[in-house]
């Protein structure tokens, strides 16, 4: 997982996950925390998920796509797959499509809008990956 944070976490614009959140609020969702017995209550948390989500996607396309490309550089720095090697950055890019799913079950309960959030995801990733 570190070379997935250390792309995350080397900056971008995230306007992927801005523009989720700015749509969640005009729907009247709330991002505000609260304590309840010592716990921190994060209120509508399938939402930062939903836009976290899109910004590991994202990046984990960048990541294939630079090695792909044999680009230099990325936000400054030498490539992923030039700083760690291709293998690993095949297999980290691989794993930031695949790991935000795997929480799915934690946000949807229902099973026919699970199914159709796979289907959906899958289609999509079908589409950037076609060309």
């Amino acid at each position: 997982m570190d070379l997935a944070y250390d792309l995350l976490d080397s900056g971008g614009k995230r306007w992927r996950p801005v523009l989720g959140m700015m749509f969640a609020d005009c729907f009247g969702r709330d991002f505000k925390q609260s304590i309840k017995d010592g716990d921190v209550i994060e209120k509508n948390g399938d939402i930062l998920y939903a836009c976290a989500l899109t910004e590991i996607i994202h990046n984990g396309s960048l990541m294939a796509d630079d090695l792909e490309d044999k680009s230099l550089m990325r936000r400054g720095k030498p490539c992923t797959y030039l700083r760690y090697g291709e293998d690993y950055a095949v297999n980290t890019s691989t794993l930031m499509y695949i790991a935000p799913i795997i929480k799915l079950d934690t946000y949807i309960k229902d099973a026919d809008k699970k199914q159709r959030f796979q289907d959906i995801y899958q289609e999509e990733m079908f589409n950037i990956h076609f060309g």
